[in-house]
């Protein structure tokens, strides 16, 4: 809650074009959310570093930003990918159900 408070401010900031704020805030935010490994939060923080980045004529920097926010992404997809395969192959072979069911 206090990353995504403290997100909540970085966004505010850089609308109310507080950019140093904004930037030196959303910095402290994606550092808690990897340090906790909070993928959404490092997704939506990595976008708006990016908004920083661009605001400030930094447009390899909003790039960097960009393709860290997709990549979280990805990692995420890939996650969830797997983890249902491997849910589909336990189902299939039957051990899923028999642990749920207790056969």
């Amino acid at each position: 809650p206090y990353a995504q408070a403290l997100l909540l401010h970085a966004q505010a900031a850089l609308a109310q074009a507080k950019i140093d704020t904004a930037a030196d805030v959303g910095a402290t935010a994606l550092q808690i959310a990897q340090n906790c490994n909070v993928p959404g939060l490092r997704y939506t923080t990595h976008l708006l570093l990016g908004r920083v980045a661009e605001v400030q004529g930094d447009t390899l920097r909003a790039a960097r930003r960009y393709q860290a926010a997709a990549a979280t992404v990805e990692r995420m997809q890939r996650c969830l990918l797997y983890t249902s395969d491997a849910a589909d192959a336990a189902w299939a072979d039957g051990s899923a159900a028999s642990r749920l069911f207790g056969g």
